[in-house]
């Protein structure tokens, strides 16, 4: 975690060494890949520099700097490529194909929506999975809408794990950020689709949970039933998860009432499909997600001008717990309230994993909760036990303060 001040003098720093170094040491070839017998053609080469490089010709045509974020390969005269991260060239390529995809109506029109709802749902159940006992996720579930007699509504996704609940909605909606920048109307709608509408129908359901003693939904592949006693339930969290990274705006939706969104201040967790896998791979137990989304939740309604990542935030996490003192809460030694705080370097034990995932490091980064060891002996010993009583006392001792 850095102020201001000293983010920017990381940058500098940054792009001196860049300017420095890298431009003659790192740039690609087509030549190079081909001596590492990688079989790429010309045609292919030529191909990914037009969907996806900056070259000068490319560069002239631009009107806003938030426009190069749609061309992360740097395009050199000679046709060598540099890019700075892995993912900014993934997040590009796939801009570029939901570009083509919708100039071809038939095919975006016919499987290709269908088939990518089902796929982004069937990868959030296995995330899911991998923190939750099978029995406790639900996917396709169908219940009586409170809003509509005689109807019925859908939920994507949810999670009972006992006195806990997840209720989770899925979008694959688009979202043009530097459209949208331009365009302040494009930006509210796409943030509308993909995470202020999945408020409103988590919020349904919580309607719908809260409307009797005990309420069943039923997962409408399986005919399996969900049963809910809702004044048994001591949290309920409401997941927007898009197929889209939504940039920082996922972390900051308190900012987005000038869009007249989430007025009420009645906020989810949103989180992008790939940050969610990231995230389930390095939760030991269900109760640090559920701790986890909690202070993500917390953040949001302190409405402090706190900027991150949600990788970052995520790695800060497993050093502190985002405890609020040492963020939200945070007195600075003046005593006058900070104006603005951004959290950063959280990420990289990520990005080191996932080098070593590729064989570009043979150092595997050790990523867990930090706690002390006696109380990571208590909730070891609680995670044994299934009774409800258990699993919230788990959840609240990670919500101690760093002293107690």
């Amino acid at each position: 975690m850095v102020n201001g001040e000293e983010m920017s003098q990381q940058f500098l720093s940054f792009v001196d060494y860049v300017s420095e170094n890298i431009a003659e040491s790192f740039p690609v070839s087509l030549q190079q890949l081909s001596s590492m017998q990688l079989q790429v053609t010309d045609q292919e080469w030529g191909g990914l520099i037009s969907l996806i490089g900056l070259s000068p010709a490319s560069f002239a045509s631009k009107r806003l700097p938030i426009e190069l974020k749609s061309r992360p390969l740097f395009t050199l005269p000679d046709q060598r490529l540099l890019f700075v991260d892995y993912s900014s060239v993934l997040d590009g390529l796939c801009t570029a194909y939901d570009r083509l995809a919708k100039e071809d109506l038939n095919f975006l029109n016919g499987h290709f929506q269908e088939n990518q709802t089902v796929w982004i749902e069937r990868k959030v159940i296995e995330c899911l999975r991998r923190v939750f006992p099978e029995e406790c996720v639900f996917s396709g579930l169908h219940y009586p809408n409170p809003e509509r007699a005689g109807h019925t509504a859908e939920m994507d996704a949810a999670v009972h794990w006992k006195p806990f609940m997840l209720l989770i909605e899925v979008k694959a909606k688009q979202f043009r950020l530097h459209e949208g920048l331009e365009n302040f109307r494009k930006l509210r709608d796409d943030l509308l689709r993909n995470v202020q509408e999945a408020s409103s129908q988590a919020d349904r359901a919580m309607r719908f949970i809260q409307s009797a003693e005990t309420v069943e939904l039923f997962e409408r592949k399986s005919g399996r039933k969900l049963k809910v006693a809702g004044s048994t339930l001591r949290r309920v969290f409401k997941l927007s998860i898009t197929l889209r990274h939504l940039a920082d705006l996922a972390t900051q939706l308190a900012n987005l009432k000038p869009l007249k969104l989430f007025t009420d201040s009645n906020y989810p967790l949103s989180v992008s499909l790939e940050d969610l896998d990231t995230i389930t791979r390095f939760c030991e137990s269900p109760e640090v997600l559920l701790h986890y989304i909690e202070r993500r939740l917390q953040l949001q309604q302190s409405e402090r001008n706190i900027t991150a990542d949600e990788l970052d935030l995520f790695g800060t996490y497993l050093e502190n717990r985002l405890h609020p003192s040492l963020l939200w809460d945070r007195k600075p030694a003046d005593g006058k309230p900070f104006t603005k705080m951004i959290i950063g370097g959280g990420s990289k034990r990520f990005d080191d994993w996932h080098d070593s995932q590729l064989g570009l490091s043979g150092r595997v980064p050790e990523i867990r909760l930090e706690i002390p060891p006696y109380v990571g002996i208590l909730i070891s010993a609680l995670r044994n036990c299934s009774d409800e009583g258990s699993r919230l006392l788990s959840f609240l001792l990670l919500s101690l303060s760093p002293a107690g």
